[in-house]
């Protein structure tokens, strides 16, 4: 699925974090009965956290009255949900090292590290980075979709 890759240089990058992380049981969902959960706000040694360090990249977004008053403009309104939106873009190499969590498939294997390829809900800058792809989208092939891309 490449949402993830192993780590195998020995040495430690500048820039690194370790997300704490657990599953989330929920056997009455359909979509998702086990969710695994990051807690990029949980603070280092330092005092620091990933969320604390990350630029929030601010609101793009159109503003929610806005969006109310074009959704009641029509006689039938439409929503959307792209499903698992953040798990489906891609963080650029050279920033992934912050990304980073430790693994260990059963009991008996040792402990792996593995760094995140794709945005991880939870940080700071993933609603923007997500407006932010969606807005991209539009200028780069929007012209292709028109009517897609004055919906979005």
């Amino acid at each position: 699925m490449g949402h993830m890759e192993q780590v195998f240089e020995v040495s430690e990058p500048t820039v690194a974090y370790y997300m704490p992380h657990h599953g989330v049981l929920r056997p009455d969902s359909k979509s998702t009965p086990l969710r695994t959960v990051f807690d990029a706000s949980c603070a280092t040694s330092t005092g620091e956290s990933l969320n604390s360090i990350l630029a929030n990249g601010g609101v793009i977004q159109d503003e929610l009255f806005a969006i109310l008053l074009r959704f009641r403009k029509n006689r039938i309104g439409l929503i959307s949900d792209i499903k698992k939106m953040f798990r489906m873009i891609f963080v650029d190499e050279s920033q992934r090292d912050p990304l980073r969590i430790v693994w260990k498939e059963s009991i008996d294997d040792s402990i792996k590290t593995y760094k995140m390829n794709r945005i991880v809900y939870g940080t700071t800058c993933a609603p923007y980075l997500a407006q932010r792809v969606l807005k991209q989208l539009v200028m780069d092939d929007g012209h292709n979709y028109p009517l897609a891309a004055s919906a979005v």
